[in-house]
């Protein structure tokens, strides 16, 4: 029982070329909210304001974070080789 478990986690921690699992979004969750703070940090000095949040400019680089990493991942191999098959 817990080698068909350990299996499925396996599994789940790479995806084929053509393919995403739960790790990529995961994984693409994290890149996202990351991509957002980055940018804020980098407003917040860059106009030496750190009250300054503006919701929709950080809501659209944590959308082209999370589309980019996805994407990345949807056209790579699970060796992270990108349009190469296994």
């Amino acid at each position: 029982m817990w080698q068909k478990i350990k299996d499925f986690f396996t599994g789940l921690q790479k995806s084929n070329l053509f393919g995403i699992n739960i790790k990529d979004i995961e994984k693409g969750l994290y890149t996202a909210v990351g991509g957002a703070l980055a940018q804020y940090i980098y407003n917040a000095l860059l106009d030496h304001n750190w009250q300054s949040l503006n919701l929709s400019q950080m809501q659209h680089v944590a959308l082209m974070a999370f589309i980019g990493y996805i994407t990345k991942n949807f056209f790579s191999n699970s060796k992270g080789q990108l349009l190469k098959k296994e």
